[in-house]
């Protein structure tokens, strides 16, 4: 009778573990020692598949962390690093074997983020900004409440991703507005002022009143010159932009753009000699024109008297070189920036709109075209744009 009792009572046992494992079928003639086996042996089975299943589900999740293009990283109630991804592996130089469950201040996120991470508060996410070996990161520190079962874990979650593109092309727009301003308001500034003058009838000579009108035409020009280069570069960068692109003949273009000038380059004396092939380019007549015109216009304006220009145009590039007045080293990258000069007082007097070469660098960018500059102070400058 005992041995029944136990017998039943250690089936009982057995079917409690049923919100765990898938218990075995017992036959009723099965002793102690068979029904221990057998649910043992079904306990390891139902055991092992479920560590399987575990470990494969636990990988899965590590391959879409890995995978995505941004930081992720848990903090658990102990300050304990519990799940980092590639991402946050590689930006902050670490090793995930050596990082996984140490205090997050192995991180090395500094001061400023340690003390976000100690003060964020439930649902309450803290955002920011964080410089990162010249990058620029957006941090995103939150803290939440994960359930596990019966029990409630506050984890502290941190995402990061890269946004210096979008942070250095803010501050490009701001720049930009900043100096359009400034460039159209100097000459209207100047025609407003002459044209009070001459309301106020405080210049009554003949000669003060066409020195007026002279100055106030040329800042005239030079304001519309602006709004031409900035409206011609919206057109280039935006996407809406859709103009049928035909095959020219480059050579005409560039003569047409070089008689054209022809006017300013005598003024100074400048020699222009070209090889010019005959080059079937696949662009619009306007672009190309733009494009040439600025190079050689710049080759004009910053060369000295009596100077030269060389222009050569095949099928594998054109060519603009000078003997000007050259570009000092530490401004050439910067020199297809949007209103950036070299000299700003001589551009401006030359009757520059400092957009010339930003315009230059979207046309290439546009139809795929390599540009390269080489220049000497005080020897020259040598524009190479490559068509292949």
């Amino acid at each position: 009778f005992t041995y029944k009792r136990d017998i039943n009572s250690l089936k009982r046992s057995i079917n409690n573990l049923e919100s765990i494992v898938t218990i075995p079928t017992l036959n009723k003639n099965d002793d102690g020692i068979d029904i221990i086996n057998k649910t043992l042996g079904k306990i390891k089975n139902d055991f092992k598949h479920k560590i399987n299943e575990l470990e494969y589900q636990k990988s899965q999740n590590s391959l879409i962390l890995d995978s995505i293009e941004e930081g992720f990283i848990v903090i658990d109630e102990t300050k304990k690093i519990d799940v980092i991804n590639k991402f946050a592996i590689e930006v902050l130089d670490l090793h995930k074997d050596q990082i996984l469950k140490k205090d997050f201040v192995y991180l090395a996120l500094g001061n400023e983020v340690n003390e976000k991470i100690n003060h964020v508060e439930l649902n309450k996410p803290i955002n920011f900004d964080f410089k990162l070996d010249g990058k620029i990161y957006l941090f995103i520190v939150s803290k939440v409440s994960i359930s596990d079962n019966e029990n409630q874990k506050v984890s502290t979650v941190i995402t990061f991703f890269d946004i210096t593109g979008t942070r250095i092309n803010d501050q490009i727009k701001k720049e930009f507005f900043q100096n359009a301003s400034h460039e159209l308001k100097t000459p209207l500034t100047t025609i407003i002022g002459y044209q009070g003058m001459i309301n106020s009838r405080l210049l009554d000579s003949e000669k003060e009143l066409d020195e007026a009108n002279e100055i106030t035409l040329k800042e005239a020009k030079r304001m519309k010159n602006v709004i031409d280069d900035m409206l011609a570069l919206s057109q280039l960068e935006s996407e809406e932009f859709n103009e049928s692109i035909d095959v020219i003949d480059a050579s005409n273009v560039l003569n047409d753009v070089i008689d054209s000038l022809n006017f300013l380059s005598k003024e100074k004396n400048i020699e222009i000699t070209t090889k010019l092939d005959d080059v079937k380019l696949l662009i619009t007549p306007k672009d190309f024109d733009r494009l040439t015109r600025n190079l050689i216009s710049n080759a004009i304006k910053y060369n000295k008297d009596n100077g030269k220009i060389k222009i050569i145009l095949n099928n594998k590039r054109l060519i603009v070189e000078d003997t000007g007045i050259g570009i000092p080293p530490d401004d050439i990258g910067r020199i297809f920036e949007r209103f950036y000069r070299v000299d700003k007082g001589r551009s401006r007097d030359l009757g520059g709109t400092g957009l010339g070469l930003a315009i230059v660098k979207h046309i290439c960018i546009k139809y795929n075209f390599k540009f390269n500059i080489k220049s000497k102070v005080g020897i020259g400058t040598k524009f190479s744009i490559s068509f292949k």
